[in-house]
């Protein structure tokens, strides 16, 4: 190890006459890669070749620094051969990673190339996002804290595990031929002239960026299609790691708390009904029995710990600190934190560290507009009580070719309102916007994918305008939709025989305000309430003195039926009371005519 390091080891060699003097690397048994990480070696390379055997003197971190004290050198060789020899134990894990830098890392080419070639996707960029076990957090908090006992730049110097692991990633991923995706928005804001960002600690190789284009950045044509996704989850279980997490159970609600650990420490642990509540874990299917884990989480943990002195890390860890113990400067507190940062022992029912690879694709979008022919079709599925209503939906009728000619794992439909399933959409159409989720192909024609939903539907449906779009399209069709005015015609009869003189107010109508109660028919799922809604203009037409079409021009958001009915009173005026009809006044059909702004509304209020 680099000589850096020895004043973390030396600090341990202390003197006394009820304590033995271990060497550092027996006590926290951490494998070759965490021994690098407390050296504060900061070049990937020396992390992604082979483990170093024993005996095996390696060379001084270049980003380290030299020493060339003999002595320490002597002292550093013989602390990596210990190291290396206790990460070979399968019977145990590395204290500081669990094993995810052990046995787990060796595994991830392979694992990474069968999962690649077995998705398929078209991408030759990747977004990397890492998760660790909480486990981890919580044994970073405590080496922290011993580290930062010591004083000077240890802390600093540490190198973070995520860090570690997005550099074999990065690795294996490069090697496969593939680039990191530009980034987009304020991250972009980091880069440096040359297109590489600079992370923290100034890592001298850009796989350390993880997520960041090389100076050859990738051509236009990858740069705009959307990148692979690459989460890596690490998971952990171990019955010696759940028995340690639970010290953090006297911290919740109800629980005792350490009583030194000071009113600040205890609110950040999580105060009155605090987060370290236990849960029963889910049956394991596999040997058949259950296990219970602390629901902390990193973040948490992360909180509650950060800043811990040594005494209120050990109170927490459930050691008693005497005064006397305080007093005694021949032995530091801080050596009992070394207990807990040892090998953890594995049993048959312990599930090794493993990072799970989890492989996606960032979505594509696209929109366009939608005419719907049928007066029994709904906009989405509607099954009742196990019964299908209608023939398909909107959503069927677009998604599933769309699903087919991205080859994604699904599609999510987004529509700007919509319209029952017995009300045609005419006019100009109704704006939509669709998701598709983990696409392989990502770079689909507009027009192949209209023509083929237009060529499925038969006649029921036909979209238009049909464009690829950015997500911020979906958050602003609701927006778009509750400004938006809609234009809809409706075929009604009149129990009372009407004439021209009785249509003249209707007519003569301009933003008058309705009010509407929460409708009969939807009130089982809508909260009761008065919705006050314009209605801009009307038109009306006889067809014959009980029978008449009427236009209406109309703030979103109406209800148009209740507007013809009344429905029982709810809903005033309603046309019925602006014929001045005292019997029953009903719609038989209706459609949506236009959906759109006011000058929309203006032009078709002209024809």
């Amino acid at each position: 190890l680099p000589s850096t390091n020895l004043s973390i080891f030396k600090s341990i060699h202390f003197a006394g006459d009820n304590m033995a003097s271990p060497p550092m690397e027996a006590e926290f048994g951490c494998c070759w890669r965490c021994s690098l990480r407390l050296s504060g070696c900061r070049v990937p390379e020396r992390y992604l070749g082979p483990a170093p055997s024993a005996g095996e003197n390696k060379e001084t971190c270049p980003s380290s620094g030299n020493n060339n004290n003999n002595n320490d050198t002597a002292t550093n060789s013989a602390t990596s051969t210990s190291l290396s020899s206790s990460a070979s134990s399968s019977s145990s894990a590395c204290g500081l990673c669990l094993g995810l830098l052990e046995r787990a890392a060796d595994a991830l080419k392979e694992d990474l190339k069968a999962q690649l070639e077995a998705a398929n996707f078209d991408a030759r960029t990747y977004t990397l996002s890492i998760m660790l076990p909480v486990f981890c957090a919580f044994r970073n908090q405590i080496l922290q804290t011993f580290l930062a006992s010591e004083g000077g730049p240890a802390v600093s110097r540490c190198v973070d595990l995520k860090d570690v692991l997005r550099w074999l990633l990065v690795r294996n991923l490069e090697e496969l031929q593939y680039e990191p995706a530009a980034p987009s928005g304020p991250a972009a804001s980091a880069h440096t002239e040359n297109g590489s960002a600079k992370p923290d600690g100034e890592l001298p190789n850009k796989l350390s960026t993880g997520a960041t284009p090389s100076s050859s950045s990738s051509s236009p044509s990858s740069a705009s299609s959307p990148a692979l996704t690459v989460t890596a989850n690490g998971t952990f279980s171990c019955a010696a790691a759940t028995e340690a997490l639970k010290c953090l159970d006297s911290l919740g609600g109800g629980r005792r708390r350490a009583s030194t650990v000071s009113r600040k420490k205890r609110r950040r642990f999580g105060g009155k009904g605090g987060g370290w509540e236990q849960q029963a874990a889910i049956e394991d299917n596999a040997n058949g029995t259950t296990a219970t884990t602390s629901t902390a989480s990193t973040a948490a943990v992360n909180e509650a710990m950060a800043g811990l002195d040594v005494e209120e890390c050990l109170q927490l860890l459930g050691e008693t600190v005497t005064s006397a113990e305080l007093a005694d400067a021949s032995k530091p507190l801080r050596c009992r934190l070394i207990g807990h940062l040892g090998r953890l022992p594995m049993t048959a029912s312990d599930a090794p560290a493993k990072l799970e690879l989890d492989l996606g694709r960032e979505s594509v979008y696209f929109k366009g507009k939608y005419l719907k022919f049928s007066r029994n079709m709904p906009q989405s599925p509607w099954i009742l009580d196990g019964e299908r209503k209608g023939d398909g939906s909107v959503e069927e009728a677009i998604c599933v070719p769309a699903q087919r000619l991205y080859k994604a794992s699904e599609c999510k439909f987004h529509a700007e309102g919509r319209e029952d399933i017995d009300v045609r959409m005419l006019g100009s159409g109704r704006t939509f916007v669709v998701e598709a989720k983990n696409p392989k192909v990502a770079t689909v024609s507009p027009s192949e994918l209209a023509k083929l939903i237009n060529e499925e539907a038969k006649g029921l449906v036909e979209v238009l305008d049909i464009h690829p779009c950015s997500s911020s399209a979906m958050s602003s069709l609701q927006a778009e939709a509750e400004e938006h005015k809609k234009i809809y015609v409706a075929v009604c009869w009149s129990e009372k025989a009407l004439k021209e003189s009785d249509l003249e107010q209707l007519r003569s109508l301009k933003d008058l305000e309705i009010l509407q109660k929460t409708p009969i028919r939807v009130l089982h799922r809508r909260a009761p309430a008065v919705r006050p809604r314009t209605l801009h203009w009307a038109e009306a037409k006889l067809i014959n003195p009980h029978y008449l079409t009427v236009r209406l021009c109309t703030q979103a958001g109406m209800y148009i039926k209740e507007f013809v009915h009344g429905d029982l009173g709810r809903t005033r005026p309603s046309l019925k009371e602006l014929l001045g009809s005292s019997g029953a006044t009903e719609i038989l059909q209706l459609d949506v005519e236009g959906v759109g702004s006011d000058k929309m509304a203006e032009q078709a209020g002209q024809t």
